[in-house]
Protein backbone atom coordinates (compact mmCIF):
# COMPACT_ATOMS: atom_id res chain seq x y z
CA UNK A 1 0.00 0.00 0.00
CA UNK A 2 2.83 2.40 0.88
CA UNK A 3 4.51 1.60 -2.45
CA UNK A 4 1.34 2.51 -4.34
CA UNK A 5 0.89 5.78 -2.43
CA UNK A 6 4.48 6.84 -3.17
CA UNK A 7 4.14 5.80 -6.84
CA UNK A 8 0.93 7.84 -7.24
CA UNK A 9 2.62 10.85 -5.63
CA UNK A 10 5.55 10.64 -8.06
CA UNK A 11 3.15 10.15 -10.97
CA UNK A 12 1.13 13.22 -10.00
CA UNK A 13 4.28 15.27 -9.48
CA UNK A 14 5.70 14.39 -12.90
CA UNK A 15 2.50 15.25 -14.76
CA UNK A 16 1.92 18.54 -12.96
CA UNK A 17 5.28 19.86 -14.18
CA UNK A 18 4.75 21.45 -17.63
CA UNK A 19 8.50 21.28 -18.34
CA UNK A 20 8.38 17.46 -18.36
CA UNK A 21 5.69 17.34 -21.05
CA UNK A 22 7.42 20.04 -23.09
CA UNK A 23 10.84 18.34 -23.06
CA UNK A 24 9.71 14.73 -23.55
CA UNK A 25 6.67 15.22 -25.82
CA UNK A 26 6.46 18.65 -27.47
CA UNK A 27 10.16 19.13 -28.31
CA UNK A 28 10.48 15.73 -30.10
CA UNK A 29 7.33 16.47 -32.14
CA UNK A 30 8.71 19.83 -33.24
CA UNK A 31 12.10 18.30 -34.12
CA UNK A 32 10.46 15.51 -36.10
CA UNK A 33 8.50 18.06 -38.13
CA UNK A 34 11.44 20.42 -38.71
CA UNK A 35 14.16 17.86 -39.44
CA UNK A 36 11.80 15.61 -41.38
CA UNK A 37 10.84 18.50 -43.66
CA UNK A 38 14.43 19.66 -44.05
CA UNK A 39 15.63 16.18 -45.09
CA UNK A 40 12.63 15.29 -47.24
CA UNK A 41 14.56 15.76 -50.49
CA UNK A 42 17.33 13.42 -49.42
CA UNK A 43 15.04 10.56 -48.46
CA UNK A 44 12.60 10.94 -51.33
CA UNK A 45 15.46 10.72 -53.80
CA UNK A 46 16.91 7.66 -52.12
CA UNK A 47 13.60 5.84 -52.10
CA UNK A 48 13.06 6.15 -55.83
CA UNK A 49 13.60 2.68 -57.29
CA UNK A 50 14.37 4.09 -60.73
CA UNK A 51 17.44 5.81 -59.29
CA UNK A 52 18.98 2.62 -57.89
CA UNK A 53 22.09 1.84 -59.96
CA UNK A 54 23.17 -1.77 -59.67
CA UNK A 55 25.78 -3.82 -61.53
CA UNK A 56 25.98 -7.60 -61.35
CA UNK A 57 28.04 -10.54 -62.56
CA UNK A 58 26.88 -14.14 -62.80
CA UNK A 59 29.75 -16.65 -62.72
CA UNK A 60 29.22 -20.15 -64.20
CA UNK A 61 25.70 -19.24 -65.23
CA UNK A 62 23.16 -22.05 -65.05
CA UNK A 63 19.41 -22.18 -64.34
CA UNK A 64 19.81 -20.40 -61.00
CA UNK A 65 22.02 -17.72 -62.54
CA UNK A 66 19.48 -17.12 -65.31
CA UNK A 67 16.70 -16.86 -62.74
CA UNK A 68 18.79 -14.45 -60.66
CA UNK A 69 19.52 -12.26 -63.69
CA UNK A 70 15.86 -12.25 -64.69
CA UNK A 71 14.85 -11.41 -61.12
CA UNK A 72 17.21 -8.40 -60.90
CA UNK A 73 15.87 -7.00 -64.15
CA UNK A 74 12.31 -7.20 -62.83
CA UNK A 75 13.03 -6.00 -59.30
CA UNK A 76 15.14 -2.99 -60.32
CA UNK A 77 12.92 -2.09 -63.27
CA UNK A 78 15.76 -2.71 -65.73
CA UNK A 79 18.14 -0.33 -63.92
CA UNK A 80 20.73 -3.10 -63.36
CA UNK A 81 23.64 -3.77 -65.73
CA UNK A 82 25.52 -6.98 -66.38
CA UNK A 83 29.33 -6.87 -66.12
CA UNK A 84 31.51 -9.80 -67.18
CA UNK A 85 34.60 -8.99 -65.11
CA UNK A 86 34.69 -8.66 -61.31
CA UNK A 87 37.64 -6.26 -61.29
CA UNK A 88 35.91 -4.01 -63.80
CA UNK A 89 32.75 -4.03 -61.71
CA UNK A 90 34.62 -3.09 -58.53
CA UNK A 91 36.47 -0.35 -60.39
CA UNK A 92 33.22 1.18 -61.64
CA UNK A 93 31.80 0.86 -58.13
CA UNK A 94 34.73 2.82 -56.70
CA UNK A 95 34.16 5.49 -59.34
CA UNK A 96 30.54 5.78 -58.07
CA UNK A 97 29.07 4.70 -61.40
CA UNK A 98 26.98 2.22 -59.43
CA UNK A 99 25.67 2.09 -55.86
CA UNK A 100 26.23 -1.65 -55.56
CA UNK A 101 27.88 -4.55 -57.33
CA UNK A 102 26.58 -8.11 -56.96
CA UNK A 103 28.56 -11.21 -57.89
CA UNK A 104 26.68 -14.51 -57.99
CA UNK A 105 28.80 -17.65 -58.30
CA UNK A 106 26.36 -20.45 -59.05
CA UNK A 107 28.96 -23.22 -58.85
CA UNK A 108 30.32 -21.98 -55.49
CA UNK A 109 26.73 -21.31 -54.32
CA UNK A 110 27.44 -17.84 -52.95
CA UNK A 111 26.51 -14.22 -53.57
CA UNK A 112 28.94 -11.38 -52.88
CA UNK A 113 27.49 -7.91 -52.40
CA UNK A 114 29.62 -4.74 -52.55
CA UNK A 115 28.56 -1.16 -51.81
CA UNK A 116 30.23 2.19 -52.29
CA UNK A 117 30.15 4.96 -49.66
CA UNK A 118 27.26 6.70 -51.41
CA UNK A 119 24.92 3.73 -51.06
CA UNK A 120 22.71 5.43 -48.46
CA UNK A 121 19.15 4.17 -48.06
CA UNK A 122 19.39 2.43 -51.43
CA UNK A 123 21.98 0.04 -49.98
CA UNK A 124 19.35 -1.33 -47.60
CA UNK A 125 16.86 -1.74 -50.45
CA UNK A 126 19.38 -3.60 -52.59
CA UNK A 127 20.31 -5.88 -49.71
CA UNK A 128 16.60 -6.61 -49.20
CA UNK A 129 16.32 -7.56 -52.88
CA UNK A 130 19.13 -10.09 -52.58
CA UNK A 131 17.75 -11.51 -49.34
CA UNK A 132 14.32 -11.89 -50.95
CA UNK A 133 15.83 -13.90 -53.81
CA UNK A 134 17.81 -16.15 -51.46
CA UNK A 135 14.85 -16.72 -49.14
CA UNK A 136 12.50 -17.59 -52.00
CA UNK A 137 15.08 -19.88 -53.58
CA UNK A 138 15.69 -21.70 -50.28
CA UNK A 139 11.94 -22.10 -49.76
CA UNK A 140 11.30 -23.56 -53.22
CA UNK A 141 14.37 -25.76 -52.96
CA UNK A 142 13.02 -27.22 -49.71
CA UNK A 143 9.65 -27.97 -51.35
CA UNK A 144 11.32 -29.79 -54.24
CA UNK A 145 13.54 -31.83 -51.93
CA UNK A 146 10.41 -33.11 -50.21
CA UNK A 147 8.97 -34.29 -53.50
CA UNK A 148 12.07 -35.93 -54.92
CA UNK A 149 15.75 -36.07 -54.14
CA UNK A 150 16.47 -35.82 -57.88
CA UNK A 151 14.26 -32.80 -58.44
CA UNK A 152 15.66 -30.05 -60.63
CA UNK A 153 16.38 -26.68 -59.03
CA UNK A 154 13.42 -24.36 -59.70
CA UNK A 155 14.10 -21.30 -61.84
CA UNK A 156 10.64 -19.66 -62.01
CA UNK A 157 9.92 -16.78 -59.63
CA UNK A 158 6.75 -14.84 -59.00
CA UNK A 159 7.43 -11.31 -60.27
CA UNK A 160 4.66 -9.70 -58.22
CA UNK A 161 5.88 -11.37 -55.02
CA UNK A 162 9.31 -9.79 -55.20
CA UNK A 163 8.20 -6.35 -56.30
CA UNK A 164 5.45 -6.16 -53.69
CA UNK A 165 7.51 -7.46 -50.80
CA UNK A 166 10.77 -5.61 -51.37
CA UNK A 167 9.93 -2.41 -53.21
CA UNK A 168 6.34 -1.30 -53.48
CA UNK A 169 5.26 -1.25 -49.86
CA UNK A 170 1.92 0.40 -49.15
CA UNK A 171 3.76 3.04 -47.10
CA UNK A 172 7.28 4.05 -48.12
CA UNK A 173 9.70 5.17 -45.42
CA UNK A 174 10.32 8.89 -45.82
CA UNK A 175 12.41 11.40 -43.90
CA UNK A 176 9.61 12.06 -41.41
CA UNK A 177 9.36 8.36 -40.54
CA UNK A 178 13.11 8.06 -40.05
CA UNK A 179 13.35 11.17 -37.90
CA UNK A 180 10.37 10.06 -35.79
CA UNK A 181 12.00 6.74 -34.93
CA UNK A 182 15.33 8.42 -34.21
CA UNK A 183 13.77 11.12 -31.99
CA UNK A 184 11.53 8.64 -30.22
CA UNK A 185 14.37 6.29 -29.28
CA UNK A 186 16.62 9.23 -28.34
CA UNK A 187 14.16 11.10 -26.10
CA UNK A 188 13.21 7.92 -24.25
CA UNK A 189 16.78 7.89 -22.93
CA UNK A 190 16.48 11.53 -21.94
CA UNK A 191 13.77 10.36 -19.55
CA UNK A 192 16.63 9.49 -17.18
CA UNK A 193 16.78 13.22 -16.40
CA UNK A 194 13.16 13.03 -15.26
CA UNK A 195 14.07 10.40 -12.67
CA UNK A 196 17.00 12.38 -11.30
CA UNK A 197 14.87 15.55 -11.24
CA UNK A 198 12.17 13.75 -9.26
CA UNK A 199 14.62 12.64 -6.60
CA UNK A 200 16.23 16.09 -6.41
CA UNK A 201 12.79 17.67 -5.98
CA UNK A 202 11.98 15.28 -3.13
CA UNK A 203 15.27 16.18 -1.47
CA UNK A 204 14.72 19.92 -1.89
CA UNK A 205 11.20 19.73 -0.44
CA UNK A 206 12.44 17.50 2.40
CA UNK A 207 9.64 15.09 1.49
CA UNK A 208 12.00 12.15 1.25
CA UNK A 209 13.25 12.79 4.77
CA UNK A 210 9.72 12.68 6.18
CA UNK A 211 9.07 9.42 4.32
CA UNK A 212 12.26 7.91 5.74
CA UNK A 213 11.20 9.00 9.25
CA UNK A 214 7.87 7.23 8.86
CA UNK A 215 7.50 3.50 9.53
CA UNK A 216 7.92 2.64 5.85
CA UNK A 217 10.34 0.03 4.55
CA UNK A 218 13.12 1.19 2.26
CA UNK A 219 12.03 -1.39 -0.29
CA UNK A 220 8.60 0.27 -0.48
CA UNK A 221 10.14 3.71 -0.93
CA UNK A 222 12.49 2.46 -3.65
CA UNK A 223 9.77 0.60 -5.57
CA UNK A 224 7.33 3.50 -5.21
CA UNK A 225 9.81 5.95 -6.75
CA UNK A 226 10.75 3.42 -9.43
CA UNK A 227 7.19 2.51 -10.42
CA UNK A 228 6.01 6.12 -10.37
CA UNK A 229 8.77 7.23 -12.70
CA UNK A 230 8.38 4.20 -14.96
CA UNK A 231 4.62 4.66 -15.41
CA UNK A 232 4.85 8.43 -15.93
CA UNK A 233 7.68 8.11 -18.47
CA UNK A 234 5.92 5.27 -20.28
CA UNK A 235 2.75 7.39 -20.49
CA UNK A 236 4.72 10.27 -22.03
CA UNK A 237 6.34 7.94 -24.57
CA UNK A 238 2.94 6.54 -25.53
CA UNK A 239 1.65 10.10 -25.85
CA UNK A 240 4.55 10.95 -28.17
CA UNK A 241 3.96 7.72 -30.10
CA UNK A 242 0.25 8.43 -30.63
CA UNK A 243 0.73 12.10 -31.49
CA UNK A 244 3.44 11.18 -34.00
CA UNK A 245 1.14 8.64 -35.58
CA UNK A 246 -2.12 10.60 -35.71
CA UNK A 247 -0.88 14.19 -35.83
CA UNK A 248 2.17 13.82 -38.11
CA UNK A 249 1.10 10.63 -39.88
CA UNK A 250 4.25 8.70 -38.94
CA UNK A 251 4.29 5.09 -40.10
CA UNK A 252 5.11 2.57 -37.36
CA UNK A 253 4.60 -0.57 -39.39
CA UNK A 254 2.16 -3.41 -38.92
CA UNK A 255 3.79 -4.97 -35.83
CA UNK A 256 2.77 -2.25 -33.38
CA UNK A 257 3.00 -4.60 -30.39
CA UNK A 258 6.67 -5.37 -31.08
CA UNK A 259 7.44 -1.67 -31.54
CA UNK A 260 5.82 -0.91 -28.18
CA UNK A 261 7.69 -3.75 -26.48
CA UNK A 262 11.01 -2.31 -27.66
CA UNK A 263 10.02 1.15 -26.40
CA UNK A 264 8.84 -0.30 -23.08
CA UNK A 265 12.19 -2.02 -22.56
CA UNK A 266 14.02 1.22 -23.38
CA UNK A 267 11.86 3.12 -20.86
CA UNK A 268 12.82 0.54 -18.23
CA UNK A 269 16.50 1.07 -19.06
CA UNK A 270 16.12 4.85 -18.96
CA UNK A 271 14.51 4.79 -15.51
CA UNK A 272 17.19 2.39 -14.28
CA UNK A 273 19.98 4.69 -15.52
CA UNK A 274 18.40 7.69 -13.82
CA UNK A 275 17.82 5.85 -10.54
CA UNK A 276 21.28 4.29 -10.40
CA UNK A 277 23.15 7.52 -11.07
CA UNK A 278 20.90 9.51 -8.72
CA UNK A 279 21.65 7.00 -5.95
CA UNK A 280 25.40 6.95 -6.60
CA UNK A 281 26.01 10.67 -7.15
CA UNK A 282 24.81 13.18 -4.58
CA UNK A 283 26.13 16.31 -6.29
CA UNK A 284 23.39 17.66 -8.59
CA UNK A 285 25.69 19.36 -11.10
CA UNK A 286 27.92 16.30 -11.41
CA UNK A 287 24.85 14.10 -11.87
CA UNK A 288 23.45 16.24 -14.71
CA UNK A 289 26.86 16.44 -16.38
CA UNK A 290 27.34 12.68 -16.27
CA UNK A 291 23.82 12.03 -17.60
CA UNK A 292 24.46 14.44 -20.47
CA UNK A 293 27.75 12.80 -21.41
CA UNK A 294 26.38 9.26 -21.09
CA UNK A 295 23.16 9.75 -23.04
CA UNK A 296 24.72 11.90 -25.77
CA UNK A 297 27.45 9.26 -26.15
CA UNK A 298 24.78 6.58 -26.57
CA UNK A 299 23.11 8.68 -29.26
CA UNK A 300 26.39 9.48 -31.03
CA UNK A 301 27.62 5.88 -31.19
CA UNK A 302 24.20 4.75 -32.38
CA UNK A 303 24.59 7.01 -35.41
CA UNK A 304 22.04 9.51 -34.12
CA UNK A 305 24.02 12.49 -35.40
CA UNK A 306 25.07 10.88 -38.67
CA UNK A 307 26.73 7.72 -40.01
CA UNK A 308 29.79 6.57 -38.08
CA UNK A 309 33.18 6.22 -39.82
CA UNK A 310 33.95 2.70 -41.03
CA UNK A 311 36.81 2.19 -38.56
CA UNK A 312 37.09 -0.61 -35.98
CA UNK A 313 36.87 1.68 -32.93
CA UNK A 314 33.53 3.24 -33.88
CA UNK A 315 32.06 -0.01 -35.19
CA UNK A 316 32.94 -1.73 -31.89
CA UNK A 317 31.87 1.18 -29.69
CA UNK A 318 28.40 1.33 -31.22
CA UNK A 319 27.70 -2.20 -29.98
CA UNK A 320 27.93 -0.89 -26.41
CA UNK A 321 25.24 1.72 -27.02
CA UNK A 322 21.74 0.44 -26.12
CA UNK A 323 20.27 2.92 -28.58
CA UNK A 324 22.07 1.11 -31.43
CA UNK A 325 20.09 -2.04 -30.72
CA UNK A 326 16.85 -0.14 -30.11
CA UNK A 327 17.17 1.87 -33.32
CA UNK A 328 18.07 -1.17 -35.43
CA UNK A 329 15.26 -3.19 -33.88
CA UNK A 330 12.71 -0.46 -34.62
CA UNK A 331 13.88 0.11 -38.19
CA UNK A 332 13.94 -3.62 -38.89
CA UNK A 333 10.47 -4.38 -37.55
CA UNK A 334 8.83 -1.23 -38.96
CA UNK A 335 10.28 -1.02 -42.47
CA UNK A 336 11.30 -4.61 -43.18
CA UNK A 337 8.63 -6.39 -41.14
CA UNK A 338 11.37 -8.54 -39.60
CA UNK A 339 11.53 -9.56 -35.93
CA UNK A 340 15.17 -10.65 -36.14
CA UNK A 341 16.51 -7.70 -34.11
CA UNK A 342 13.53 -7.19 -31.82
CA UNK A 343 14.48 -9.70 -29.14
CA UNK A 344 18.17 -8.62 -28.92
CA UNK A 345 17.04 -5.01 -28.38
CA UNK A 346 14.57 -6.01 -25.66
CA UNK A 347 17.00 -8.35 -23.88
CA UNK A 348 19.83 -5.80 -23.89
CA UNK A 349 17.61 -3.04 -22.49
CA UNK A 350 16.04 -5.24 -19.83
CA UNK A 351 19.38 -6.85 -19.02
CA UNK A 352 21.21 -3.58 -18.42
CA UNK A 353 18.10 -2.16 -16.75
CA UNK A 354 17.88 -4.99 -14.23
CA UNK A 355 21.61 -4.71 -13.51
CA UNK A 356 21.33 -0.98 -12.78
CA UNK A 357 18.11 -1.48 -10.85
CA UNK A 358 19.83 -4.02 -8.60
CA UNK A 359 22.77 -1.66 -8.09
CA UNK A 360 20.55 1.27 -7.12
CA UNK A 361 18.51 -0.96 -4.78
CA UNK A 362 21.66 -2.14 -2.98
CA UNK A 363 22.86 1.45 -2.55
CA UNK A 364 19.44 2.56 -1.26
CA UNK A 365 19.15 -0.29 1.25
CA UNK A 366 22.54 0.56 2.77
CA UNK A 367 21.88 4.27 3.19
CA UNK A 368 19.95 5.96 5.94
CA UNK A 369 18.66 8.50 3.42
CA UNK A 370 18.58 9.01 -0.29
Amino acid sequence: MNTLIIALKILKQNFTQPANLIILVIVPLVLIQLLGTALSGVFSASNNIAEISLAYQVVDKGPIGEAFEHYLKIATKNSSDSIDNRDEGLKQLEQAQYQAFVVMDEKAEKIDLYFNNAGGISAGIIESLIRAFVNDYDFKMALNMKDSEQAEIPIEFNENYFIDKTLNRTVQADSMDHMAILMLSMFVLFGAFLVSYTIETEKANLTINRIYSAPVKKESIFLGIYIGNFVSQLAMVLCLFLLSNFLLGIYFGENILKVLLILLSEVFLSVSIGMALAMLIKDTKALKALLNVLILSFVFFAGGYGPLPEVPFFQTAKLFSPMTWVKEGLFEVIFNGSSEKVMPAILICFGFGLLLMGLSFIVTSRRKEI
